[in-house]
């Protein structure tokens, strides 16, 4: 048929999306960028780099998640902690 495909940022569509996200203005903007003269296709990446790209995000997301778990039992421990000083007499 002629076409020639290649890979475009993201960043590349999205100045060209103009209204409302939807899928067919995702498709319009997409259009718009490729017609750009001077407008470059990103690199296709290897299965292993991108093996190991999400296995860092889950590793990311793991410390986060357990980040987020640890500040919130800190907060509840402060919390009973002083409400427990106030109440408690000797």
């Amino acid at each position: 048929m002629g076409h020639q495909v290649g890979l475009l940022s993201g960043k590349a569509g999205k100045a060209f999306v103009c209204g409302k996200k939807s899928d067919a203005s995702d498709a319009q903007a997409i259009w718009t960028a490729v017609q750009q003269p001077g407008m470059r296709a990103v690199a296709v990446k290897a299965e292993a780099p991108q093996a190991v790209l999400a296995l860092h995000g889950m590793r990311q997301q793991l410390f986060k998640f357990r980040t987020m778990q640890i500040n919130g039992l800190r907060g509840l421990l402060a919390e009973w902690q002083t409400g427990q000083s106030g109440t408690h007499q000797t």
